[in-house]
């Protein structure tokens, strides 16, 4: 057996290997170790769905009634049992148990050419011995077979302890293109390696093949602290790159920035990317952008006592409420500047009973205020002076109200700005 697994592995010089330039230092190869924990466990937790066969304790009498065929699933489904173990437990791999490999090494004298059997005993015994052998081995058996995702993750691994970037991500598009449950479990990990610049670039590249595990990339962006952290390098390469997004994406994208307060990149990748809605954000008086979907827009709220909604012609926002109501209506984010007025404006006069107010809050942890226009019943405009505050970013609330005991109020805002 010992001759045929020699025949797989080639000569290598790990020596040559570790003195790439393209290695990251050592501390940033420490922080890649764990990068295929949660890869491998999606390849291994739900191996039952690639084989049907439960993992057996071998015996001598169970072996000997089975074909080899039988007993290689058998001794797949054993390795990958074990390695789940260890996977749960938060434990690295471990040499697998002595029964799994004997009787992989057993069925391999019968099926010297089985992949399955020859990975298991690459990885589960001769990694811990000579893991540059074994790297050349399951290196060989991915090429035969690029569906085996345990062998795949391996690699992933393998590649990420000696920071060599590239190959990890080439082995990794590998895997999830052909495993879906990879695709899922595993992407976080891969998204992270946006924290390094040539991680950035060689997942570019990727990209620009239209993977089939696109949606669920842009999907994990939106909402991976590493990505939206690096989303400005990632995407400040190529100002166009981002406007050529599918608008689902690119939205969510922006919104995932503002969720995580990240305005800076947030406007800065709008206004680079040419964005409609990132103009309307800094310069629009009324609502034409008030839409779900846009984290430019008004965001628009309504209760049981109020109706809040934008009129057809998109010029005014309309707020229906009933005696009693009181609550915000609609807030957007905006860029503070230069500006120094905040400015409400009706559309007719504030009918009797209710009152409206404009707040401008800081859009950081001290949530002050620093802006702030009130309009009472009879009212058609009102203004305020915004406090010259350090914050670069503010979210502009209207809050309305309408004392009990008195009739249906209708608000029509024309325009909630901020001027110079």
């Amino acid at each position: 057996m010992a001759t045929d697994m020699d025949n797989l592995a080639p000569e290598t010089d790990q020596q040559a290997r570790s003195g790439r330039n393209r290695l990251l230092p050592f501390w940033l190869r420490i922080a890649l170790v764990p990068l295929a924990l949660s890869g491998a466990a999606a390849a291994v937790i739900h191996a039952g769905s690639e084989n049907g066969i439960k993992p057996l304790a071998f015996t001598e009498t169970l072996e000997s009634g089975l074909n080899a065929e039988t007993r290689s699933r058998l001794v797949d489904a054993q390795f990958r049992e074990n390695l789940a173990t260890d996977i749960k437990a938060g434990r690295e791999a471990s040499p697998t148990a002595s029964a799994t490999l004997e009787a992989a090494k057993s069925v391999y004298e019968v099926k010297p050419l089985d992949i399955g059997l020859a990975r298991t005993l690459a990885t589960g015994e001769i990694a811990f011995d000579d893991q540059a052998q074994a790297f050349e081995i399951v290196k060989r058996l991915v090429e035969l077979n690029r569906r085996d995702a345990i062998a795949n993750m391996w690699l992933v691994q393998y590649y990420g302890e000696l920071g060599e970037i590239a190959p990890m991500l080439t082995v990794f598009d590998q895997t999830l293109r052909t495993n879906r449950e990879i695709r899922t479990t595993a992407m976080p990990s891969f998204v992270n390696l946006l924290a390094f610049p040539e991680g950035r670039n060689a997942i570019r590249d990727l990209l620009s093949n239209e993977p089939i595990w696109l949606p669920e990339f842009w999907a994990e962006f939106a909402k991976n602290p590493v990505a939206l952290l690096n989303a400005e390098a990632f995407f400040g390469q190529d100002e166009g790159y981002l406007k050529s997004l599918d608008e689902e994406y690119r939205e969510s994208i922006f919104r995932g920035l503002k969720d995580a307060g990240l305005y800076e990149a947030l406007f800065l990748l709008a206004d680079n990317s040419g964005v409609a809605v990132a103009t309307a954000a800094n310069h629009s008086d009324g609502f034409e952008s008030a839409k779900t979907s846009d984290p430019f827009g008004w965001e628009l709220t309504s209760t049981g006592k109020y109706v809040t909604l934008v009129e057809r012609d998109g010029d005014v926002l309309s707020v229906d409420a009933e005696p009693g109501s009181f609550g915000p209506v609609a807030q957007r984010l905006l860029r503070k500047a230069d500006n120094r007025q905040l400015v409400v404006k009706l559309a007719e006069p504030l009918e009797v009973g209710g009152r409206l107010e404009a707040r401008l809050i800081c859009a950081d942890e001290s949530r002050s205020i620093i802006g702030q226009a009130i309009l009472l019943e009879g009212d058609l405009v009102a203004s305020g002076t915004i406090d010259p505050s350090s914050c670069s970013f503010a979210t502009l609330t209207l809050i309305a109200k309408v004392d009990n005991g008195r009739s249906r109020v209708n608000m029509r805002i024309q325009t909630a700005h901020l001027a110079p």
